[in-house]
């Protein structure tokens, strides 16, 4: 798979500047998700020592319902809701 530089130089010239901003801003952000997994996994073994697969796999479920439940109804309340009165939820 070959990266595909359009010319004039997208690394290079300010037209890509925002998308750079972007792309490293989303590369911390998994860093960040991962160091906070690997955290919550040292804890869990912490606390619950040989039951740590049950609380960590349990933690994460949790973490994983409130991402897809709870987060399009908060980013639609956040947005001002404008698709009239009506909350619009799609995968």
């Amino acid at each position: 798979m070959a990266l595909l530089i359009p010319k004039g130089g997208c690394f290079i010239g300010s037209p890509c500047r925002t998308y750079r901003h972007l792309f490293l801003a989303q590369v911390i952000a998994l860093i960040g998700t991962g160091l906070a997994i690997l955290a919550l996994g040292l804890l869990a073994y912490d606390i619950a020592g040989g039951n740590a697969g049950a609380v960590l796999g349990t933690a994460l479920a949790i973490k994983t319902i409130a991402n897809i439940g709870v987060a399009p109804a908060v980013g639609a309340y956040a947005a001002g809701n404008q698709t009239g009165g009506q909350l619009c939820v799609s995968p």
